[in-house]
Parts: structure tokens; sequence; C-alpha cells
């Protein structure tokens, strides 16, 4: 199979990118770790006029994307991805064990990934109270008290779904208020069974067959101890880059420098979604990404994308 262009993640960007392409008579590999899909899976709920008029779960989202992709001929491969290189009339994928693949263009769509909270060594409580997937995993928790650190979208959006099971929810929030939009913090402040602390973090964490308690810590200094089965850790996301680093220009947060529209630095590279700097990370803003890079790509394939 003659590779026109790979796509380096299946996320939603790599995933509706890979769609347009293919239904237009692009011949397009997506390699990919994990699950297709990646963290949309775990999105339980989203709520936009645009994607979902009618509400639909992260789950469902991602496998109607994926049913798009598949259906259009994009193939799949789950590999990991080492480097890329760029070329003047082509792109270069860098695999395990020397291996590579060649194509006119190289999407990167690789998201990002949560960054990890050093007070808590949640490998101890895997399955055991680290609640990794809410949409998951949210009803092993019905009747039990739990907690989300973080109180931006992500945050707010674990804390209100676990709150459908749980007997309690502590949304716990290093800063003075929740950042989560209007509409989900007057819905985090009305909800009974969810209770904010601001200007609080978790300290510690606790348990022997299983979580049981979270100790955290205000401003003040003073410690309080949390009953808690569960913890979900929403404290923020960081660049999953590192392949790519010496290849393109990076923000000095990690992420892929682009003019907007996905051209990066070098040719035949382009990125898309939560990879690239200023995306405002959300849903949406990722699809419009990738319907408007797999444009630019089709064009300099000279192909031309149907509406």
């Amino acid at each position: 199979m003659e590779i026109d262009v790979v796509i380096v993640g299946a996320g939603p960007s790599g995933l509706r990118a890979s769609a347009r392409l293919a239904q237009n008579g692009v011949a397009v590999i997506v390699l990919y770790q994990g699950l297709i899909g990646g963290e949309l899976k775990s999105v339980p709920w989203i709520e936009d006029s645009e994607i979902a008029p009618n509400g639909m779960t992260g789950l469902e989202l991602s496998e109607k994307l994926a049913d798009a992709a598949t259906q259009a001929g994009v193939k799949f491969h789950v590999v990991e991805v080492h480097g890329v290189e760029a070329y003047a009339d082509c792109a270069t994928v860098l695999l395990a064990d020397e291996a590579f693949l060649t194509a006119r263009a190289v999407i990167l769509a690789t998201g990002t990934k949560p960054v990890q909270m050093d007070s808590v060594n949640l490998s101890a409580y895997e399955g055991a109270g680290h609640i990794a997937c809410v949409s998951c995993d949210a009803i092993f928790y019905e009747n039990s008290p739990v907690l989300v650190s973080g109180g931006g979208y992500g945050g707010a959006g674990d804390a209100l779904h676990l709150a459908r099971y749980a007997s309690k929810v502590f949304v716990v929030e290093k800063s003075s208020q929740l950042n989560c939009g209007a509409t989900r913090m007057q819905a985090i402040v009305a909800h009974p069974k969810i209770e904010v602390l601001l200007n609080t973090q978790v300290t510690s964490a606790g348990g022997f067959n299983g979580l049981d308690s979270v100790v955290v810590q205000g401003d003040d200094g003073l410690e309080r101890a949390l009953q808690a089965t569960g913890i979900s850790i929403q404290i923020g996301r960081q660049a999953n880059n590192n392949h790519v680093r010496g290849a393109l220009d990076l923000d000095p947060d990690g992420f892929i420098k682009t003019d907007g529209n996905g051209i990066t630095s070098a040719p035949n590279l382009f990125a898309i979604g939560d990879a690239r700097s200023g995306s405002n990370r959300t849903i949406l803003d990722a699809l419009v990404d990738a319907d408007k890079c797999a444009a630019l790509v089709a064009s300099a394939l000279d192909k031309e994308l149907s509406a």
C-alpha cells in the first residue's frame, strides 16, 4: 500500500482528519498506542450544540469518529513512534527496531497526557481507588465517598458524573475559584452531594486494601482527612510531544508551534488538536483543526475535499 498521509494519534482530531482525507481518495494510515479514541472515551458527557445537539458520551462520539474512518478505508496500526523527519517532498515517521514509514505528509495528533500528582502514589491504588476512567468506573463507587482533585472543566465533569453514583463527592481546587465555565460551576455549587474545597490541595492518601482516605491541606496550613474510596486526578495536561523534540519548533511548554492551520516549522509535517500550541483543548476545536488541516493537506496532494 502506497501511503499518502501518516497520522500519529487516534484521538478525535486524528480520527476526524483521517476520515476526511480517506473519504476523498487519500491513502491514510493511523499510528497509535492505547485505545482508538484516546481519552475521549473517558469523557462522561458532551454538551455541545455543534457536536452533539442532544448530548452524547465520549465513548459514543469516539465510536462514531472511528466508524467513519474505518468505513472510509483508513488503516490503523498499534506502534510506538520514536521520532519524525521532514524532507522537501516527504516526511518519515521513525518506529521501534529501526523501522520507519515514509509518506507525502505526516499529521501529528498526539494530544496531551495528564499532569501527575507527586503527593499521591497512584500506582498503589490502580483498580483499588484510582479512578482513571470516570465514565467506565463511576458505577463501582455507588454509595461511596470519592474525591476529585482539580476544579477545571475536566474535574467538574468528573464530579458531576460521579455524583450520580457516589454518596459524596469532594472537589479539591488549589486556586480561589473553579475554572469550569458558568454552567458547570452552577451545577457543581447547587449539587447536594458535592462539596467544593477551594484554596486546598491533596497532600497524601491512605488505605491498606485500597484507598480509604485522602488528606488535604488549605492555604492556612491546616490539614484535614477526608473519607474517600476513590480519587480522580484532573490537575492539568501536559504536552505529549517528546518524540518530535529537535525536529519541530515547540513552545516553552512543549506544544508544537503552528500557523493555526496545522503548518509547522518543518515541511510536510503538520500538527492538530491538543498537540499544537494555542489550542483551546476542546473537542470542538480538535475537530475544527482536523477539518482545516485535512483540506490543506489534500490541496497539497492535489486532492479536493468534498463538502
